[in-house]
């Protein structure tokens, strides 16, 4: 196990002097956010009523998924929320 840890992580140095993966620690992660940018996935925007209202038609999970434009797996997060 300690060797693997070491091998990903010279790898993940040697990749990020590359500079094609960035990875902030925690002190760029605060400094990031007190300049107010937004860090992540940007939160995906789900008329809930349409897609209550496309299901109520009987059609399956996937089958509204497709139907309004979202994946399944994001439909099924909010519907259990």
């Amino acid at each position: 196990m300690g060797e693997q840890r070491e091998v990903l992580n010279s790898l993940q140095y040697v990749v990020s002097m590359r500079g094609e993966v960035t990875q902030l620690d925690g002190t760029d992660r605060l400094r990031a956010k007190r300049q107010g940018k937004q860090l992540g996935r940007p939160v995906a925007d789900v008329d809930m009523n349409k897609v209550r209202k496309v299901q109520s038609a009987g059609l399956s999970l996937r089958a509204t998924a497709a139907k309004v434009g979202w994946s399944p797996s994001l439909l099924r997060k909010r519907l259990a929320s």
